[in-house]
């Protein structure tokens, strides 16, 4: 079988992370990589065996290449993916879909116009914790839910870069749990949100941590806790935790562990001993699969488009300190 050509846009940590992933995958194989940083490309390309482009554009040119990962900065994103859909070429494009909503229209407009496959890289939704707890959700073993509360931290030797180069915290970091919390409880119709500046304040205007109180369509109740502020001494990089209680039952996450515990009226069901890792593994598989198959992906243009939106109000929270209702 014909093996799927790839490019990579942005040879920085997540471009690493997808030409990693897609060297280990028997259906892929890495034509080019692109970054500004010419260097860069040529490093992560020399690794791969492949060639080394500073123009995106000119990585477009290869004729082998079919899909392509774009692993640029959050800013810039709508260039890329306009380019690369007008090239019918399918994308995997990392979280956030953008920055503003008018990049976001015009990223929706291109890909709905050439008809490509399209994902939005929330890599979550292929961590089997989620996975799993997300299915025993929808299955009714707690019931009706209640609440759902998640919690996001990285140490800050693994935050620092990002506050320095000026990313949001709210739409880099917790839109991974805006998405989760649409995944498994539905549309928000209320949002508050308290955020400051506690860990980097040489990094004016960014804040470092935030709590995000929102009230979904159902009436259930959410909270998100992010932190980039942990201290270096912690015996994890990053954590992130969800708990979901309903009125039959209590559901927990824990990515640190590995683990998801079910507490319902059948008993308790302690889960354990996946590679939160191995998300990543499924993520290029399940966009690889969806190219051979020509069927659109789960998570698409409109899941990025409605966490963006949640994430721009959130942050619109944050500068008028008032709430906002849907």
């Amino acid at each position: 079988m014909k093996k799927i050509g790839i490019g990579i846009m942005g040879a920085g940590y997540m471009g690493q992370t997808h030409a990693k992933t897609y060297a280990n995958l028997d259906s892929a194989k890495i034509v080019g990589v692109a970054d500004i940083d010419f260097s860069k490309a040529k490093d992560l390309a020399n690794k791969y065996h492949c060639n080394a482009f500073k123009d995106y554009e000119e990585l477009l040119d290869i004729p082998e290449i079919d899909a392509v990962s774009i692993c640029t900065p959050d800013a810039i994103h709508k260039e890329p993916v306009i380019f690369a859909a007008r090239r019918n070429k399918h994308i995997l494009l990392e979280k956030p879909i953008a920055t503003n909503l008018e990049d976001a229209e015009s990223i929706a407009k291109a890909v709905k116009e050439s008809g490509i496959i399209f994902q939005i890289g929330f890599v979550e939704r292929f961590n089997k914790t989620y996975i799993v707890a997300q299915k025993a959700l929808h299955e009714g073993a707690i019931g009706k839910l209640i609440s759902i509360r998640s919690q996001r931290m990285n140490v800050r030797y693994a935050s620092e870069y990002l506050v320095k180069r000026g990313d949001n915290i709210i739409s880099f970091f917790g839109i991974h749990d805006i998405d989760l919390f649409h995944w498994f409880a539905g549309q928000i119709k209320k949002i508050s949100v308290e955020a400051g500046r506690y860990t980097f304040p040489e990094y004016p205007p960014h804040d470092d941590a935030a709590l995000i109180l929102v009230r979904f369509e159902s009436g259930a109740l959410g909270l998100i806790q992010l932190t980039w502020g942990l201290i270096n001494s912690m015996p994890f990089k990053a954590s992130s935790k969800l708990e979901l209680i309903g009125d039959k039952g209590m559901i927990n996450i824990d990515t640190v562990d590995h683990s998801v515990t079910i507490n319902s009226e059948k008993g308790f069901n302690n889960l354990i001993g996946w590679d939160r890792s191995s998300a990543f593994n499924e993520q290029l598989s399940y966009f690889l699969d969806c190219i051979k198959e020509n069927k659109p992906p789960k998570v698409g243009v409109e899941q990025g488009l409605s966490s963006l939106k949640i994430s721009l109000l959130a942050q619109e929270c944050v500068k008028t300190g008032k709430s906002i209702i849907i």
